[in-house]
């Protein structure tokens, strides 16, 4: 473990957020009422020991955890695999693959379950919702309104929109709905490997860093700074986070890092004996 020096920085984010999804708590990597009672021996000290005190990544689970957050995690699993024989047919992602791919349907959408808010713009009010999109990465159909066919009406944000009567900068725009999950995820997994090579390369090292600053250099994410390196870092922080989640969730070891690629031989080098078993499921 690092040395305790009262800061809450990546690393405790990293291992809080972990804690948290082995517990069937929000995976936010917020210590509140329900993270500080579960820490404090809501459950018994060897399950929380186990769970927070190893010095790497790595799950320490002998069980798969239970609760929302691991079913939510699972049920993605299962998506991804049935999208990935739809884009790469025959072929067996990696186990960074998978957790790079959920990572990033967690981030984005929730694998295809979260929810899209249409907002008026002056007082940003909740105007409609919708929530059954399957859009795993919150993919646009590439216009304004109308949006019609397959596409629906939501409310995104952007800086440079901001003026007196929209200091958010919010501006209303087409996002894609899909069929089924599995259509979904397929077309998040296109995005992130047959359109960007260069994305998909750093994750079948297991390369976060890389990862996300090909994402950003290929324009498929922006921020909030004005300085490209800290977009990058946010970025990169945040799919270590969640795929840290799955990993725990699953039961399996973490196959990505930041850093640099994972060593050869490491868990990022190939299939896992059965990485689509997530967590036994």
């Amino acid at each position: 473990p690092g040395a305790i020096d009262g800061d809450f920085g990546p690393r405790t984010a990293q291992k809080t957020m972990a804690f948290q999804a082995g517990h069937a708590l929000v995976a936010d990597g917020i210590v509140g009422p329900k993270t500080r009672a579960v820490a404090a021996g809501a459950l018994p000290e060897s399950a929380a020991a186990s769970s927070i005190s190893s010095s790497s990544a790595q799950p320490s689970f002998t069980a798969p955890p239970s609760g929302p957050v691991a079913a939510m995690h699972r049920r993605g699993r299962d998506e991804i695999v049935r999208a990935w024989q739809l884009v790469f047919p025959g072929s067996m992602p990696s186990l960074a693959e998978l957790q790079i791919v959920g990572a990033v349907a967690t981030l984005e959408g929730s694998y295809g379950r979260g929810t899209y808010r249409l907002l008026d713009h002056a007082s940003g009010a909740t105007i409609a919702t919708t929530s059954d999109s399957n859009n795993w990465g919150a993919i646009q159909c590439g216009h304004g309104p109308p949006c019609g066919g397959d596409c629906f009406l939501t409310t995104d944000s952007d800086p440079k929109k901001r003026t007196a009567d929209n200091p958010r900068g919010f501006f209303d725009w087409c996002y894609r709905r899909y069929p089924t999950p599995e259509h979904g995820a397929a077309d998040l997994i296109k995005l992130l490997t047959v359109k960007r090579p260069g994305s998909h390369a750093a994750m079948k090292r297991g390369d976060v860093d890389a990862f996300s600053r090909d994402m950003y250099e290929t324009h498929y994410y922006g921020g909030t700074s004005s300085n490209p390196e800290t977009n990058i870092d946010r970025h990169a922080a945040t799919v270590l986070r969640h795929a840290t989640a799955i990993a725990d969730s699953c039961a399996e070891p973490l196959a990505v890092r930041r850093g640099g690629p994972m060593p050869a031989g490491g868990p990022s080098g190939g299939a896992a004996d059965d990485p689509f078993r997530c967590g036994g499921s």
